[in-house]
Parts: structure tokens; C-alpha cells; sequence
């Protein structure tokens, strides 16, 4: 998501570009009806929120126009945590488990699957209990 102005860019999975006004507490939600998309203020300072149209619609949740969450009409949710560089470094369903994507400077090394148990720090909860992928 790139904030320009009064003006908010949407590039979506599939590379495409969509621009919306900067919602407001005035306007606090704008649909795309080209592009089959909304968005509008979340209840978080400074939240936007967008959702695609579709069978499986999804709500992508940003702030400073970086993705801090998805979500869905169940209530589902997906936290995106990163690490010290900005890169997204856990995928957490607030459920105890979680997706941890492990970097070598710029390159992902490998994506683990993580179970959460209580410990004396927030890092040393989270345990890997299989990697899923890695990569060279």
C-alpha cells in the first residue's frame, strides 16, 4: 500500500495498481466498483483497511502503509510481525501457532512451524516444531 498525498495505492497479488482517496473521518469508506474494492478507516489509530470482492473476501489491515494483519467475515485473523529491517518475520493466528520466516541478510532461508508455550520471554514461547520449507 503506498500513501501519496490524499491519494492511496492498492498493488495487489496480481501486480495490479488501484487508487483510492485517503479515506477520512468525513469519508470513512470508499469503493472501487472497476476494481471490485474498498476501503475504509479500521478502529485503530491510523488503521486502513482494505478488502477485495470475492467468494473468499479478505481484509488487509495496514498502518504507515505497511500490512499488519488479514483477516476474514469469520473473524479469522493473522497477525504480520517483523523483525528490526522491516521484513515480515511471524504470521501469528492469535491461537498459538505461527509461521516464522527466517532470513539470511536479504535471502529467506527457511519458513517454520511454531507452537506457543508459555516461557520467560515472548521469543523463547514460540517453538518450532517443524521447518516446512528451506531454501539454498
Amino acid at each position: 500500500l503506498e500513501i501519496e498525498g490524499d491519494s492511496v495505492i492498492w498493488i495487489d497479488h496480481e501486480n495490479r495498481r488501484t487508487t483510492f482517496p485517503l479515506p477520512t473521518s468525513e469519508r470513512p469508506a470508499i469503493h472501487n466498483s472497476l476494481s471490485r474494492a474498498a476501503i475504509y478507516l479500521g478502529d485503530e489509530p491510523e488503521e486502513l483497511i482494505l478488502a477485495q470482492a470475492g467468494e473468499k473476501s479478505r481484509f488487509f489491515h495496514f498502518r504507515a502503509g505497511r500490512l499488519t494483519a488479514i483477516s476474514d467475515a469469520y473473524g479469522n485473523r493473522l497477525t504480520v510481525q517483523r523483525d528490526i529491517s522491516d521484513r515480515i518475520k511471524r504470521l501469528d493466528n492469535g491461537a498459538g501457532r505461527s509461521l516464522l520466516l527466517r532470513y539470511d541478510r536479504s535471502h529467506l532461508l527457511a519458513i517454520d512451524y511454531q507452537r506457543f508455550q508459555p516461557a520467560d520471554t515472548l521469543e523463547d514461547a514460540w517453538r518450532t516444531e517443524q521447518t516446512l520449507v528451506a531454501y539454498r
